[in-house]
């Protein structure tokens, strides 16, 4: 498929975008951009904008007049705001970016062509670049070992694979390849898949969602797979940098609630027990060193979240998140 038949691709209406936004005013214009070079009409492109206070919203609207626009006035988290796009979808493949990222030239197309290659393939992720370095973002599925040793490594020891689980076979890839999930900075999917396996889940407020996401793909008999000659740069965390520790307590919550959505119950409460007890043994030796009380008062704040993700009120400015147990 050349770079011109491409274009004609798009513009027939086959491929739309979302990017969720927070607080990403100086970010936008390099993402925005590059959609733009491939071939994507901004009429195709959806921004969901997460209660932002820096004056993103504004800046769309005054420069890419014909981006749809979501501007929520509380910050749903990450895969509510992309549901809120995805639900308004017509096109066949939609692209989910980041707003701290952004595609080289002919990256849509070459992700498209690996699309078409094979009607079961429901995502394709690009090689991501990340700080010059290629990430390993074709991922298989987490393992209840590698975490549990992970966890028992004081999350530092190990070629484990940690929460994320280890690189597909082959990298750095060559070829497309299979594997059980991909980085959510950027992913193309297939709208039929996502009619047939439902949306993310909004249970995530950050992180692992996109996880999940793509394991539930896969137990449906859909592939996810990786075109390594297409290539996008992700500067990474960008957004969640303004949030001081949040972040990473999202990120244990969220680890939590992934345990217990895709492992069996003494498995995941393994986990749960394992983490606590590694999270207050650092408590109990960190308790003589005064300069340590803010470290010691994350640590906690991870105890108590091992006990109930729900339990402890964490959230981002005007932030709206789950506050139970998904009932199914």
């Amino acid at each position: 498929m050349d770079f011109k038949g491409f274009q004609g691709y798009t513009m027939n209406h086959d491929i739309a975008a979302i990017v969720v936004t927070f607080r990403s005013q100086k970010l936008i214009d390099r993402c925005l951009q590059s959609l733009i070079a491939e071939g994507v009409p901004s009429t195709n492109i959806w921004l969901v904008d997460n209660a932002s206070d820096d004056g993103t919203v504004n800046h769309v609207r005054e420069n890419y007049g014909q981006v749809n626009i979501i501007h929520n006035h509380e910050n749903l988290g990450f895969a509510a705001a992309n549901n809120q796009a995805l639900c308004h979808m017509t096109a066949k493949y939609v692209l989910l970016l980041n707003p701290d990222a952004w595609l080289n030239a002919e990256a849509l197309e070459r992700m498209v062509a690996v699309m078409e290659q094979d009607e079961r393939i429901a995502i394709v992720g690009p090689s991501i670049v990340r700080q010059k370095q290629v990430e390993q973002s074709l991922l298989m599925r987490p393992r209840f070992w590698e975490a549990w040793f992970f966890l028992l490594s004081g999350m530092r020891a190990f070629e484990t694979g940690g929460f994320s689980g280890k690189a597909a076979q082959g990298f750095p890839w060559q070829d497309v390849t299979d594997g059980d999930h991909v980085r959510g900075a950027c992913m193309l999917v297939r709208q039929e898949a996502v009619t047939d396996v439902g949306l993310m889940d909004e249970t995530f407020f950050l992180y692992f969602e996109e996880t999940e996401w793509c394991l539930r793909f896969r137990q449906h008999g859909w592939r996810v797979v990786i075109a390594p000659q297409a290539t996008a740069y992700h500067i990474g965390k960008a957004s969640v940098r303004t949030q001081e520790r949040l972040p990473s307590l999202e990120f244990m919550r969220s680890a939590i609630l992934f345990w217990k959505k895709t492992l069996a119950w003494p498995a995941q409460v393994s986990l749960r027990v394992t983490l606590f007890f590694m999270v207050m043994v650092k408590w109990s030796l960190l308790l003589p060193v005064k300069s340590a009380k803010g470290q010691r008062e994350w640590l906690w704040r991870v105890a108590s979240l091992t006990v109930n993700p729900f339990g402890l009120p964490i959230v981002y400015n005007k932030a709206r998140r789950p506050s139970s147990w998904p009932k199914s």
